[in-house]
């Protein structure tokens, strides 16, 4: 079996790829492990099923995400976080 790390790595490229090459990447990748393949046709199904406004891994990009910016790519004052508003900035840069 391979790794969580391996695992990750495989999912990563499986999901770069058209939906209508994965399963000869499948193949490819898997086809004497079918634990491995199994583990990664599931998570395929729950990131196809995933919901596209709050999809994970993606807390900064999409619609939710896009309706809560400034056109100066910041979180407007007052915008609402689920129980959270933002009042202000508290800093910048890194």
């Amino acid at each position: 079996m391979e790794s969580d790390s391996d695992l990750d790595a495989l999912l990563d490229q499986v999901l770069r790829l058209p939906r209508e090459a994965r399963q000869a990447f499948l193949d490819a990748h898997c086809a004497s492990d079918d634990r491995l393949r199994g583990g990664l046709e599931e998570l395929l199904r729950e990131h196809d099923d995933e919901d596209p406004v709050l999809k994970p891994g993606g807390a900064f990009d999409g619609p939710l995400w896009e309706e809560l910016l400034t056109e100066q790519g910041e979180l407007a004052a007052g915008a609402r976080l689920g129980p959270y508003q933002v009042r202000g900035s508290l800093g910048a840069g890194g």
